[in-house]
């Protein structure tokens, strides 16, 4: 209890989710350090293009919705929520169950079994959406803390004893026995969850009536915002397939060593810092003030630049020494690549704050357009970059693509916000149109 009123007051809760991220962080690199050092760039960028892909498929298939479950659960009754809840679940298994009834036809048709990374894979596609669809859900409703913990357990818990288990049993360095652990760590998660949720919200939760009101209303709304999940996880994922079509699996695998440090620092400041905002940013935007929103994501910008900024020379620093471990590993040519992968990660996180902006404003069209462009600009610059740079290219496509969005979207809602600036009620009016 005392420790409790003690990060209350102190206002520490940013801290212990910078906290359990940064072990999600160390530990995420460390799997990726061992691939590389137990199984070769060829393992990791096999591992590599299986991450994109499960990045990439639960937001193929999550429709868009859970941008809307994020917003409209915020400071609604329990049971409402828990309405909410339960209704997009719905709507994740059904669409699942029919994605795996069409990806078997496929497999039949390609002669490939289910058995072996293909099926271990589709395991994982099917506990990261679920996971995805609960996070949100869990940071909206102020419980931050028990989503970064979960976060932690499923994504990098199960490191060590991957590792530890490859030292005392050789058969597990293998690239099926990484997936086998991080499906166990999925469900010892939703067990944790089970747990730390009360009896009662979870029997509420399961006997709450399905609000096919608002699965109808937000699915015939949600086709720009569906397009914008795929441009956002695009963004981030679908360049390692140029790379591997242009310049082979064992530079997808150097993009994967590279990547798994980068990308590690925007997930660890994205979830820890800034999307515990989004509850105040929405009350702030209700409030009808658009001078009070605008000085937040003014000061809010600062101080996320910093916090990523700090975090990317530490980043830098740990590459290096990591770098010198590996054998055989020479950063001689990459390292121009490795500091604008670097770079991009801290202009991106700031993009964040600034995408949760028009997200509280119900800026929907805005915010998906901007996240389209992004994998359109994304694409085109790394092919076009790739193809006469090489590797290097890589990395410059990646810190341009990041650098035109974030002055695109601090353009656009600094005007919007300097005209809103004293027309209180013109915010509020704009609070009272989910679909705008």
């Amino acid at each position: 209890m005392r420790l409790h009123c003690f990060l209350q007051r102190y206002d520490l809760s940013s801290l212990v989710h910078l906290t359990l991220r940064l072990g999600t962080l160390v530990l995420r690199f460390a799997l990726t350090f061992h691939i590389v050092r137990v199984l070769g760039y060829e393992a990791a960028g096999v591992y590599g293009l299986a991450v994109g892909a499960i990045g990439i498929v639960p937001a193929a298939i999550g429709w868009g919705l859970n941008y809307f479950l994020a917003r409209d659960i915020v400071g609604i009754p329990v049971s409402n929520a828990a309405a909410l809840l339960k209704s997009r679940l719905t709507v994740t298994v059904a669409t699942l169950v029919v994605g795996l009834c069409v990806g078997s036809a496929v497999l039949l048709w390609l002669d490939v079994s289910w058995t072996g990374l293909v099926g271990l894979i589709a395991l994982l596609v099917v506990f990261e959406t679920i996971g995805l669809d609960i996070h949100m859900p869990l940071l909206s409703r102020d419980k931050g803390r028990l989503a970064n913990v979960l976060v932690f357990v499923r994504s990098a818990l199960w490191v060590p004893f991957l590792i530890g288990g490859g030292y005392l049993l050789p058969q597990l360095n293998s690239l099926t026995a990484l997936f086998a652990f991080w499906i166990a760590a999925h469900l010892v998660a939703l067990a944790i969850l089970v747990v730390a949720v009360p009896r009662p919200l979870l029997a509420r939760t399961w006997r709450a009536p399905l609000r096919r009101d608002w699965i109808r209303d937000r699915l015939r709304h949600s086709w720009t915002i569906y397009l914008s999940d795929v441009g956002l996880v695009g963004t981030l994922f679908a360049d390692r397939y140029i790379v591997t079509a242009l310049l082979g699996i064992e530079m997808t695998g150097l993009y994967t060593f590279y990547w798994s440090l980068t990308n590690a620092l925007q997930t660890l400041v994205t979830t820890a810092v800034v999307q515990i905002l989004f509850p105040s940013i929405v009350r702030t935007f209700a409030d009808g003030d658009a001078r009070l929103l605008r000085a937040t994501l003014k000061r809010q910008t600062i101080r996320i630049s910093l916090i990523a900024a700090a975090m990317g020379i530490g980043v830098l620093a740990f590459g290096e020494l990591a770098a010198v471990l590996l054998p055989g590993h020479d950063m001689t040519g990459s390292r121009g690549v490795f500091l604008c992968l670097v770079l991009a990660a801290v202009v991106r996180t700031v993009s964040e704050l600034l995408n949760l902006g028009l997200t509280a404003m119900h800026k929907d069209n805005h915010y998906a357009a901007f996240n389209v462009a992004g994998i359109v600009l994304s694409l085109a610059m790394a092919y076009v970059l790739i193809s006469t740079l090489g590797f290097l290219g890589v990395g410059i496509a990646s810190l341009t693509t990041a650098t035109v969005l974030l002055l695109g979207r601090a353009v656009f809602i600094d005007r919007l916000l300097r005209h809103a600036d004293g027309a209180a009620s013109s915010l509020r009016v704009e609070y009272a149109k989910p679909g705008a």
